[in-house]
């Protein structure tokens, strides 16, 4: 009899658990999630581009050429999208039709946006060559001005291309990659530091080395409020990774021997960065996902993962969200779609796991996402949806029922 009543106690105990995790799943579903509004219109694009601040939302659909604006109204205390951004009119994107808002950031209430696409140059002009080029270009719009439709173009100087895709703000400034004309790959690419107020180009920041080619210089970067991160994975010295400070002055990030000892690791894209940490590409076998802390020593990696795809990070806090994943079998469709890492002295570990309910067959599973001091804002093929971090759960899903299907 007293065998059963222990049984009963621990029953009983494992009971009230299990249905104290669901109460707290359904409460923190019921007041924490937020479906943004899409429409008809909107693309599976819709969000691969994303970015926040505390007014407003902006959520780039590249393949139907347009930026969707969401304010938040404090008396409603909600979201609500209230405009969309479209390429100036007869612009080389608005005649392509596509690759407006490929990649978005704010500063402030300026959001940068960067547009890339591939097209033919003979569908437009009967002299051109007919083959395929790329080009980027960045805008500049200020979002809570009444001039709504001031949308502002960087210029740079003569031969210099934006890529549009690689945009970044670090302290009060703007950084972006440029790469030279297609015809002249002997001179390497460059990360232009750019004035938000003029939008004119403060200083050039080349690669520290002699080049015989582009080298990819500047294929990831990524700031802070004190520096800027580039990455450059053709250039082997130190794995390619370098730091601006904001007199401009570049300089060699150290990492540690044991990491460096690995001919198969260098780093690349994405790369984010937090207050005292880094997140990058960091190559080897099947490509990783590292995390390095700042140390007296220098840089050393705490954290890596076969888990890979864009970054963001905020203060101590580190968005994964998928871009691909390790196969395991038939289970691809279970894994997670977000991680979100905390970085603590000398060690990082996942705080929570979120994963998209539905899975659509034959699709590629990328999820992209942004954070910043009180939500997650998180896509995936044209869904996207806010999270608030407070009470998270450790694992976490997305269910169907948050958004309509298009």
């Amino acid at each position: 009899m007293k065998i059963i009543k222990i049984i009963g106690v621990f029953l009983c105990a494992g009971l009230l658990i299990v249905v104290g995790k669901i109460s707290w799943y359904l409460i923190y579903s019921a007041t924490s999630v937020t479906c943004l509004e899409s429409r008809p219109e909107d693309s599976f694009g819709f969000g691969k581009a994303l970015a926040i601040n505390d007014s407003y939302i902006a959520v780039g659909d590249p393949k139907a050429n347009r930026v969707a604006i969401y304010s938040y109204d404090e008396a409603e205390k909600k979201w609500s999208r209230t405009r969309e951004i479209y390429p100036p009119k007869n612009s080389i994107i608005d005649r392509v039709e596509h690759g407006f808002g490929s990649s978005l950031v704010f500063h402030h209430n300026q959001l940068i946006i960067g547009a890339f696409s591939n097209y033919v140059p003979s569908n437009f002009d009967e002299n051109a060559e007919n083959k395929y080029i790329s080009r980027g270009f960045v805008y500049s719009l200020q979002l809570d001005k009444n001039n709504q439709n001031a949308l502002r173009r960087i210029n740079l100087p003569e031969g210099i291309n934006p890529t549009g895709y690689a945009v970044n703000v670090f302290g009060d400034r703007i950084a972006l990659k440029t790469t030279v004309k297609k015809d002249d790959s002997k001179k390497p690419d460059k990360v232009l530091i750019v004035n938000p107020a003029t939008l004119k180009v403060e200083s050039i920041i080349e690669p520290p080395i002699l080049l015989s080619k582009r080298g990819n210089f500047g294929n990831g970067i990524a700031g802070n409020s004190e520096y800027l991160v580039i990455s450059a994975p053709d250039i082997p010295t130190n794995g390619g990774v370098y730091l601006v400070d904001r007199q401009g002055k570049i300089k060699t990030i150290a990492i540690s021997e044991a990491f460096l000892a690995d001919e198969t690791r260098k780093f690349g894209a994405p790369i984010a960065v937090g207050d005292d940490f880094l997140g990058i590409y960091s190559g080897g076998w099947g490509g990783l996902l590292s995390i390095f802390k700042q140390s007296s020593n220098g840089w050393e990696e705490i954290y890596s993962t076969y888990f890979l795809g864009s970054l963001s990070a905020y203060e101590s806090q580190l968005l994964v969200s998928t871009g691909r994943y390790p196969f395991d079998g038939g289970t691809i469709h279970r894994s997670p779609n977000h991680l979100l890492i905390d970085v603590g002295e000398g060690r990082a570990f996942t705080r929570s796991t979120i994963r998209w309910h539905w899975w659509y067959y034959g699709s590629r599973p990328v999820a992209y996402g942004v954070i910043d001091s009180k939500h997650l804002l998180l896509s995936r093929r044209g869904k996207v949806v806010l999270l608030k971090k407070n009470f998270l759960p450790n694992y976490y899903v997305i269910d169907r029922s948050f958004c309509k299907e298009k």
